[in-house]
């Protein structure tokens, strides 16, 4: 191993907190054994100790052994102050490998290709460098350019009611849904994905349904075929076979993927963000009560608790935005007013506090069983923004027609 290298590995190891710090990427490793543990832990999200020791020795596995692990975690001559050193060290070495490389084709073959290629390699490599903590210049620029600007920032839900009170969502939010079972959730979230997916990569993790029945649910939406007639073979009409498999080729195309993993942690949720990087993300949780947590608890409630915190760190770190769908208690139904609020979020008072904007959807028909006698189909429903970190608060109605899963607002 190259002593640098395995200075700024033992570090890690050691001190794991300083990968929140680390800005060396896996490609300026030149030593094969830490280049495979950088990117294990890129994948895991943070420097997941305990995970490498239990994969460490594995046949499908490059990292170091358990052996270097324990040496590593035990040196007394790596020390926490000097971890921007190393990675400073690291730098300038991957620096001088690159332009030595590129210098050498530019000799055995010197063409006009080659000198620019090495004129290209040296200015990239200058732009490299360990990041200045200090970024109020850049901040400013960034609030500058926003406020002067006629476009709007926020990434838009496609609901014209919701984004005129909350101007849409911000990458790095972490959001919730909350409702009663079988208000609209999944419909709301599903219908609020397929208009973020046009211009974003919308991911929708199930973690209570398959994904075959989610995406008859999507194409249900989108074809406005009733979500019924997709269960049994011989319901639709020849006219709505054709409606359907026209709307089957554009959700082909369509930047929305279906997970339905049963054991998704934030640490795989970071990873499913990793491997779409062109576009914000966007990740529908449905629900965080069925979430499971990379480090387990005894006590569901700190569990979920912990979750929150983490999802929380995913969405700023990954730039990403995460909506989580949200069960609420029965207490919702003591009450004569059934209009939920935040107190009502199950198992989990720490959403409240973790979460940027909270959304409760609320049906009157739902407890009354009332339905329009103009048009039986339809029910409002209330989506209140019980809390907004960076705006207003309040509550929009739409229109939510259940058998195709479709909402208008």
């Amino acid at each position: 191993m190259i002593e640098f290298e395995e200075n700024l590995l033992a570090s890690l190891i050691k001190f794991p907190k300083l990968y929140d710090d680390l800005q060396v990427t896996p490609n300026m490793i030149s030593d094969e054994s830490i280049k495979a543990t950088l990117q294990f832990f890129r994948e895991k999200g943070f420097a997941d100790v305990a995970s490498l020791y239990q994969v460490s020795g594995a046949s499908n596995q490059q990292v170091i052994d358990k052996k270097t692990i324990g040496s590593m975690r035990n040196d007394k001559f790596i020390f926490e102050s000097h971890f921007k050193q190393y990675q400073i060290d690291v730098i300038n070495a991957y620096k001088q490998r690159m332009i030595i490389s590129a210098a050498q084709d530019y000799i055995e073959k010197p063409t006009v290709e080659s000198q620019n290629f090495l004129q290209q390699t040296i200015t990239q490599l200058n732009e490299i460098d360990i990041d200045d903590e200090d970024t109020k210049t850049d901040v400013l620029l960034q609030i500058m350019d926003t406020i002067t600007s006629d476009a709007k920032s926020g990434i838009l839900t496609g609901f014209k009611s919701l984004d005129g009170l909350t101007d849409g969502f911000d990458a790095s939010q972490f959001n919730i849904i909350g409702a009663r079972p079988s208000i609209g959730k999944t419909a709301f979230a599903i219908a609020m994905g397929l208009q973020m997916a046009q211009k974003n990569t919308v991911h929708f993790v199930s973690l209570e349904t398959k994904d075959v029945k989610v995406t008859t649910r999507i194409l249900s939406n989108l074809s406005n075929v009733p979500l019924k007639k997709f269960k049994n073979g011989g319901m639709m009409t020849s006219d709505e076979i054709e409606l359907v498999t026209k709307w089957i080729g554009y959700y082909q195309n369509l930047d929305f993927h279906v997970h339905d993993k049963n054991n998704i942690t934030p640490a795989k949720l970071r990873s499913i963000i990793a491997k779409h990087p062109d576009k914000t993300n966007i990740i529908f949780l449905d629900y965080i009560q069925l979430m499971k947590s990379d480090d387990k608890s005894k006590d569901r409630r700190l569990e979920l608790e912990q979750i929150s915190r983490e999802l929380k760190i995913v969405a700023k770190e990954t730039n990403s935005v995460i909506i989580a769908l949200a069960q609420l208690s029965r207490g919702v139904e003591q009450r004569q007013d059934k209009r939920p609020i935040m107190s009502d979020l199950k198992e989990a008072s720490g959403l409240e506090q973790d979460a940027d904007i909270i959304m409760m959807l609320y049906r009157d028909d739902y407890y009354t069983k009332q339905t329009d006698p103009d048009n039986p189909g339809k029910s409002e429903i209330e989506c209140i923004i019980a809390k907004n970190k960076d705006g207003e608060t309040g509550t929009v109605k739409m229109d939510f027609y259940k058998a195709s899963q479709r909402f208008y607002g």
